[in-house]
């Protein structure tokens, strides 16, 4: 049976921070990318519904969360500030520290998302299929928000690479 799986890519995140299971403490996870994996089938033990948090890139993991199996509902509430943190940006505006989204997943986990840029919604990516263009489009999406001057990305070397590497001295 030939199972396609839905992905969903959220970007322009600076930091995630878990506000439910109301039993965890709040936790702040520094992601700039969050990835839900919804399977049409879970047969095996590679077909879960997951969401997994990412820094700049696919070899950048953070976490994974796995969420019970079924469709994935999601509710992405825009645009929400906290007005009770502030600062004045560099043309003498009062704005709040803190602004982004609340990110709910089938009723079992909550998110809140801080935008990376304010002045932009958390960017939403939906695509059923190719995991490997996914993988290009999450490192270019994350660029498009990023802010400093550099930005690190972990890459995977061969085992044999790395370690004629580290013999030779280079």
């Amino acid at each position: 049976m030939i199972t396609s799986t839905r992905y969903i890519l959220l970007t322009n995140i600076e930091f995630v921070q878990l506000l439910a299971p109301s039993s965890v403490p709040p936790l702040r996870l520094w992601c700039h990318a969050l990835l839900i994996t919804n399977p049409d089938s879970h047969d095996s033990l590679f077909d879960q519904n997951t969401v997994r948090g990412f820094g700049t890139g696919s070899a950048w993991s953070v976490f994974t969360h796995w969420l019970p199996p079924g469709k994935v509902n999601f509710e992405l509430k825009q645009n929400l500030s906290d007005k009770s943190a502030v600062f004045l940006s560099h043309n003498g505006d009062v704005k709040p520290l803190f602004y982004g989204a609340e990110l709910r997943l089938s009723d079992v986990i909550s998110f809140f998302l801080q935008s990376s840029d304010a002045s932009a919604s958390i960017d939403v990516h939906e695509q059923t299929g190719n995991l490997d263009a996914l993988w290009d489009l999450l490192v270019l999406k994350v660029s498009k928000y990023w802010k400093a001057p550099n930005m690190p990305l972990a890459s995977y070397f061969s085992t044999h690479a790395v370690q004629s590497a580290l013999r030779s001295g280079s």
